[in-house]
């Protein structure tokens, strides 16, 4: 067993060997970016904060759905039933908001890098922009990019529900899939915001930017 793990780790970073370079610069690309504009982490902390004053609004909420006699066992998000259409709007509500708090976040990084990439020091507050940018002209793509993830996530949380209830296969099958989905989305939507911030383009026109860039490639 031991030779097989030391094998397949082996394996791995031959895999990655070629990318170690391309890794290392990049980190140190995304620190001079973060010295020279320390009010990204500024940022960051206060969209985490956020995010915890609306999970504690979140779970008020569940509890008082609990409370209506909506679900039948408090101890668990995923054995809501009777009312069950509110129970998972709300747990859809929740991935959705999680993820706008976290794409907001990474397109004004993006925007911010952007603007250091193409102008240099010579753009004034340029983190302070491109959050203004993820706040309006561009929070509509982050949502609907966002919402996307948050459908996927709620099918994924509604066959692992049913998953534990009955022990089904085609539900275990269906969980395997959509948690596959969702990696893959994320992975797309990650290039697919930094169109949105650089360029300002649409989610769906960045989409296909970055589905052309990838097929390219």
């Amino acid at each position: 067993m031991f030779l097989i793990v030391a094998a397949l780790n082996c394996l791995w970073l031959c895999l990655v060997w070629r990318r170690i370079h391309f890794a290392s610069v990049t980190l140190a690309y995304a620190g001079k970016i973060i010295a020279m504009y320390p009010s990204l982490i500024s940022c960051a902390v206060v969209v985490l904060l956020l995010q915890i004053g609306y999970w504690a609004i979140w779970v008020f909420s569940l509890f008082a759905l609990l409370d209506q006699g909506y679900c039948s066992n408090t101890s668990s998000q995923d054995s809501c039933e009777g009312a069950g259409g509110a129970a998972w709007g709300l747990i859809l509500l929740m991935y959705w908001s999680m993820e706008v708090f976290r794409n907001v976040v990474h397109v004004t990084t993006s925007g911010t890098v952007g603007s250091y990439y193409f102008h240099g020091n010579a753009e004034e507050r340029p983190a302070g922009k491109a959050l203004k940018r993820a706040l309006t002209t561009s929070f509509g793509s982050i949502c609907f990019g966002s919402l996307l993830v948050a459908i996927i996530q709620t099918i994924r949380s509604i066959a692992s529900s049913m998953r534990r209830r009955r022990n089904n296969v085609l539900a275990c099958l269906c969980e395997c899939i959509f948690s596959c989905l969702e990696r893959l989305v994320r992975y797309f939507n990650t290039y697919a915001y930094v169109q949105v911030a650089v360029y300002g383009t649409s989610y769906l026109t960045s989409a296909k930017k970055t589905f052309r860039l990838i097929v390219n490639r």
